[in-house]
């Protein structure tokens, strides 16, 4: 497990390279070795990049710019219809902290950070989508988590970020939960997500 957060983990790439679209795959070889700190903020953008791609939903553009001279991880477009995507991945910030264990708990410092991170990168009246990547192999990722109350999630979170139309978890990092997801639509958000986009991600998703 310690190797998960020191090295690159080559059948990881392997993987997820061979569903990539091909014009994204210099491009993310070259975020992966340029800065290895983020490493496995750069798998998890991948990772959100190949699903969106295997639903069908078109990838135009990566580190999108938005407002303010910010950019989101990628741009994504289904019929016409934009999607600003930001990827927001957390791993134990000491590996050796992280291993002597401890509680866990209810994931919701995780989900409320992400969405502070993102929020102020996106349009105001755009269909904005989080995606959140819990890279813990020491613990239950927070997809796995069984103290995290996902019901609460469009009434505690997305109620009061109105700019994020939905938020999607990513399933752990190991290879059977790699492409695993889960979504929450926002009941108000400032601009609700087309239909069939949708239908798209609930055929698609894994709960």
């Amino acid at each position: 497990m310690e190797e998960m957060y020191k090295k690159r983990s080559l059948k990881t790439e392997e993987v997820l390279f061979a569903m990539l679209p091909k014009q994204f795959i210099d491009m993310f070889q070259k975020k992966l070795c340029e800065n290895k700190s983020s490493y496995w903020q750069t798998i998890s953008e991948l990772r959100a990049a190949v699903i969106f791609n295997k639903l069908g939903i078109s990838i135009e553009g990566v580190d999108h710019k938005t407002i303010n001279n910010k950019d989101v991880d990628f741009l994504a477009v289904y019929n016409n219809e934009k999607i600003y995507v930001e990827v927001k991945g957390f791993i134990p910030e000491n590996y050796d902290i992280a291993k002597k264990g401890g509680t866990m708990d209810d994931g919701e410092g995780k989900i409320r950070r992400a969405l502070d991170r993102a929020t102020p990168k996106f349009f105001d009246t755009a269909c904005n989508i989080l995606i959140i990547a819990d890279e813990d192999t020491i613990k239950p990722s927070l997809f796995m988590n069984p103290l995290v109350d996902f019901k609460r999630i469009p009434e505690v979170y997305l109620n009061v970020f109105p700019k994020v139309s939905a938020i999607i978890i990513l399933g752990g990092l190991y290879e059977e939960q790699l492409l695993k997801f889960e979504i929450w639509l926002n009941a108000n958000p400032q601009k609700v997500l087309p239909q069939d986009v949708i239908d798209i991600f609930n055929q698609g998703k894994s709960k």
